[in-house]
């Protein structure tokens, strides 16, 4: 079984939701954004209704990583319409079961797909925002495959349109190589995390091990990721089609310090 299988019915006992993030979103969006961003539409099996002369207005969301849907879910009860997608069947499963108990299913739409192909799932122009949290973007190991994110993620965006990216400090990372991560410990389960460096620190081994106490089923695994330094992010998004940005380091926007924060928030905003 998938690691991320295996993790995706506990996925949100292990990383909490945490609220402050849709007011992190909302208070970075720009005020105005072309009135296109409301009006879209999506074919296919998961199409969410269009938007008639008589419904409200509300702004359109990519949130693109998902997992089990939380931030869909609490961006929706603010009134976005939100497409979240994730590479992973079961926390998507998940994430529909929660939107039909939450009665949510007309504003927020999950669907299994790569955050790569973005743009051929979306089209262009549709959406004010798209998200990519948890850490999401370092699981792209290829500058190609990161550069193709960046730019889908651009061209589904209204001009003045957000990206908002969420991962681990790599500059603070590969300065100091830590080789275990604190342990995650809850009534339920414990969950085990270590990295392993390659000799020119391009790429870092990311092994779990997650532990179900009251069975002692235990389930193990490992994946690649890409440290993304911020001066190398800053690049990147200029020559994908984003003008400006601002760094933070936790959803209270205090400033990104690369040598002390723990987390690298960015929002950037596509080129008019």
């Amino acid at each position: 079984m998938n690691v991320y299988s295996a993790m995706a019915r506990y996925y949100d006992e292990i990383f909490p939701f945490s609220p402050e993030a849709v007011g992190f979103i909302k208070n970075l969006l720009p005020d105005q954004l072309p009135e296109e961003s409301v009006h879209w539409d999506l074919t296919g099996p998961c199409a969410l209704p269009a938007l008639t002369e008589t419904s409200v207005v509300s702004p359109g969301l990519f949130d693109a990583g998902c997992a089990t849907g939380s931030l869909g879910l609490a961006l929706a009860e603010e009134g976005f319409r939100v497409l979240g997608i994730d590479v992973n069947e079961d926390m998507i499963a998940i994430a529909e079961e929660r939107a039909q108990d939450a009665r949510l299913s007309t504003a927020v739409c999950f669907k299994t797909g790569n955050i790569m192909h973005i743009g051929d799932i979306a089209g262009p122009g549709r959406f004010s925002a798209v998200v990519c949290f948890g850490n999401t973007l370092p699981h792209l190991c290829s500058l190609g495959d990161r550069l193709s994110f960046l730019k889908s993620a651009s061209s589904v965006l209204v001009p003045g349109g957000a990206l908002f990216l969420q991962m681990l400090n790599y500059d603070k990372i590969m300065k100091n190589r830590p080789r275990n991560l604190p342990a995650i410990d809850t009534p339920n389960l414990r969950f085990v995390r270590s990295y392993d460096y390659d000799s020119n620190g391009s790429c870092i081994e990311f092994s779990v091990s997650l532990t179900v106490k009251e069975t002692e089923e235990t389930f193990s695994g490992s994946v690649l990721l890409t440290p993304i330094f911020h001066d190398m992010l800053k690049d990147e998004l200029a020559g994908c089609g984003f003008t400006k940005g601002n760094a933070f380091s936790g959803f209270a926007r205090t400033p990104y310090d690369k040598n002390t924060s723990d987390v690298l928030l960015y929002a950037g905003y596509a080129g008019t």
